[in-house]
């Protein structure tokens, strides 16, 4: 078995700046497709985006890109509430990190309060784990295996 560390950020904190991540990702990752995650409340029996603004931002920005949208069960690390949140699954190019960066270029901008998706995941679909994830909620962000980029990390496992 590999051992992988992980760089965890504090996104409150100093961290590496959202463009560089996104970089780093598409670099040395080769990232090609990405996550953004939307809260839902249930109305009339039905789950729904708690939020339209960030609904119809997720929506103009990113609809040529959406491969499958769907109603996850429950989402990391908001887990333990049992509470669905719509996912967005989709193609990622560097032409999205300039749209990422264009409309928020500060990572912690990323929230359904705020209008935007959030809990961005960037991964290779062809490999097993993410190459950055994040739960904006809880200011946290996590590069796996992070070489190749520096920054100042709250901590590496």
């Amino acid at each position: 078995m590999r051992t992988i560390k992980c760089a965890e950020l504090m996104l409150g904190r100093s961290s590496p700046p959202l463009k560089d991540i996104l970089q780093w990702a598409w670099r040395w990752r080769a990232v090609d497709r990405m996550f953004v995650t939307l809260h839902t409340d249930r109305v009339r029996g039905k789950w729904q985006a708690r939020y339209p603004k960030a609904e119809q931002a997720t929506a103009e920005l990113f609809s040529p890109f959406i491969l499958h949208a769907f109603l996850a069960r429950a989402w990391p690390p908001s887990d333990y509430l049992r509470h669905p949140h719509i996912v967005c699954l989709m193609r990622y190019s560097p032409g999205v990190g300039e749209i990422i960066l264009k409309r928020e270029p500060n990572i912690t901008g990323w929230s359904n309060p705020d209008g935007l998706p959030e809990d961005i995941c960037l991964f290779n679909s062809r490999r097993k784990l993410p190459a950055f994830c994040c739960a904006i909620h809880d200011n946290a962000g996590w590069l796996i295996d992070p070489t190749h980029i520096s920054g100042d990390f709250f901590d590496m496992w």
